[in-house]
């Protein structure tokens, strides 16, 4: 799979907080006239062996630029502390800022904090070390089929004050999640709910039909119970069935023999009695 470079470029003036100078030679130039096509219209010199001009950035690309002149010498360049290069911006006539020096692959392919410090070398002129503005580039990789150019970033000759351009296009695609295969896992696990929402309701509904048979009576042997072949009791059929069984049962008894000589003699029972009795039934 390629990718995609994404280069952001800064250009940074003379005059940047970034930037430490250290020696007492060193002299700022403002208002310059414009055939030195200064950045920002300033620049910074010295001309004191020993001075030092430190910068502090984060990338991982850095190029120096700075204008030439007849009394322009020697200048050292170390990168966190590992020699560099000697640049020797010497022209026999004042002239516009050129590019001094560049990192080319020197910081490494990932951007991080360096440390860039430019010295004076030699103690008599041409000796001076001019400084018009320095361009840092971060170069940063994304996912895609794109591809980008590295590019150099610089802001070339002359200032507008405004940043270098990026040289390098970003991937008009970039990696995204796999959106088929999620879409598939999604559609799985709603699939497989169903199922189980279908089955426990299958079983739910089973459930509830055997219980209604168990108490139906059906399925089981036991024949259901029907209201209607049982007999209809009412308080005066009872009381006839009563009075039936009283007299089947009078009926049956057979009186002993007794002899008449020990019958005793009795008045004959009182109707009225009889009828009350019965009365109740």
């Amino acid at each position: 799979m390629s990718y995609a470079q994404v280069i952001t470029s800064t250009t940074l003036d003379d005059t940047s907080t970034n930037i430490t100078y250290t020696g007492s030679g060193w002299t700022y130039h403002t208002n310059v006239e414009s055939i030195f096509h200064l950045y920002n219209n300033s620049d910074t010199f010295s001309g004191i062996q020993g001075d030092t001009a430190t910068l502090r950035f984060y990338g991982n690309y850095i190029e120096y630029w700075g204008n030439q002149g007849p009394w322009h010498g020697p200048c050292s360049i170390t990168v966190d502390g590992v020699y560099q290069d000697t640049a020797n911006s010497y022209a026999d006539l004042d002239d516009h800022p050129i590019l001094l020096w560049k990192s080319n692959n020197t910081l490494g392919t990932e951007p991080k904090d360096h440390e860039l410090v430019i010295r004076v070398l030699d103690p008599s002129r041409p000796n001076v070390c001019e400084l018009d503005r320095f361009v840092v580039n971060v170069t940063t990789a994304t996912g895609g089929s794109g591809s980008g150019s590295s590019g150099n970033g610089s802001s070339g000759n002359g200032g507008s004050g405004s940043s270098g351009s990026n040289s390098g296009s970003s991937s008009s695609s970039s990696g995204g999640p796999p959106i088929g295969i999620i879409a598939g896992v999604a559609g799985g696990v709603a699939g497989l709910a169903l199922l189980a929402v279908a089955f426990w309701l299958y079983s739910k509904r089973k459930s509830t039909g055997k219980k209604a048979k168990r108490l139906s009576g059906k399925g089981n042997g036991v024949p259901p119970i029907n209201n209607g072949d049982l007999p209809s009791v009412t308080p005066d059929t009872e009381k006839a069935a009563f009075i039936m069984n009283q007299n089947r049962r009078t009926s049956s008894y057979v009186t002993p023999s007794v002899p008449p000589s020990t019958i005793p003699s009795s008045p004959p029972p009182s109707s009225v009695g009889y009828s009350y009795n019965h009365a109740g039934y």
